[in-house]
């Protein structure tokens, strides 16, 4: 039997896909059980981080209480 013409083309890309796809599932596979999902146990250098705008931005800048800084 012969196959149709353009066949090896379609099985290659179907491969190709197939590749590509078990490899995308495999990284984020690799990625979710790797992931520190908690912070470590233990001291943290520094104490404890409280988000603070002025230490972000400058006066000029800062959006001030109640005021969005989307435009």
């Amino acid at each position: 039997m012969s196959e149709p013409a353009g066949s090896g083309a379609r099985t290659s890309r179907i491969a190709a896909a197939v590749t590509a796809a078990v490899l995308f599932a495999a990284v984020g596979i690799v990625l979710a059980l790797t992931t520190p999902w908690n912070p470590l146990p233990g001291h943290v250098p520094g104490g404890h981080a409280a988000p603070d705008p002025a230490l972000d931005f400058s006066p000029a800048r800062s959006p001030g209480p109640g005021r969005s800084t989307r435009r």
